[in-house]
């Protein structure tokens, strides 16, 4: 809200991703406006990488395209609980025909879906796509409150080249998922392995106290 009114015309709030972190959309002449206008502010600012003004009115031609397809598929209620990024609240029955097109459109509304997931008692975050941007912005937010916030796949390499491999980092989320109390669906393939006997002497080694001066 203290953003938008200094964006010059054609740049919109494209995503709100944190309490105090925004992105903005437009053309690119009118972001490097956009980018001055926030300097002199005294708002910090820097570049995203992108091809294309997304949730900007560049967006608007697919968005017609979009809605012509959307209105000939058949439209349901969730199966599970899923929260919207056009509303940043809990889906309440079937979507409208037009609702991805409208996705594509307006500001994503990220920090209010974590206000809403993290207000389940029980709540644990799992990113699924590479990196952990978005478990980071979780973690930042004033209620996270140090949920299990887990990452599933690596992001792009370090400089080194030590960053962790997929299997890896997939067999430690599952671990985490487990540890969190998430019923994990395990997979049924697999045969049990005989392993070799133990055999128990049944001596004890109990440590002696120490001999008193």
């Amino acid at each position: 809200d203290e953003v938008a009114p200094m964006l010059p015309p054609g740049i919109v709030v494209a995503a709100h991703n944190a309490a105090e972190l925004i992105a903005v959309s437009g053309r690119e002449d009118e972001l490097a406006a956009a980018a001055a206008a926030l300097t002199e502010a005294g708002v910090r600012s820097r570049r995203l990488p992108g091809r294309c003004g997304f949730h900007s009115a560049l967006m608007d031609p697919a968005c017609e395209r979009l809605r012509a397809v959307g209105a000939r598929l058949p439209v349901a209620a969730p199966k599970l609980p899923m929260l919207s990024n056009v509303t940043g609240g809990w889906h309440d029955g079937a979507p409208a025909p037009g609702y991805w097109a409208d996705h594509a459109r307006p500001a994503v509304l990220f920090h209010a879906n974590l206000t809403a997931a993290l207000a389940e008692p029980r709540a644990v975050l799992v990113e699924l796509g590479p990196g952990s941007s978005l478990a980071g912005l979780a973690s930042q937010h004033a209620d996270h409150g140090g949920r299990p916030t887990i990452v599933t796949l690596p992001g792009a390499a370090s400089a080194k080249g030590d960053a962790i491999s997929e299997p890896e980092l997939l067999a430690t989320a599952l671990g985490r998922l487990w540890a969190a109390g998430v019923e994990v669906a395990w997979p049924r393939r697999g045969r049990r392995v005989r392993l070799p006997g133990v055999r128990f002497q049944r001596r004890h080694f109990w440590l002696a106290p120490a001999a008193r001066t």
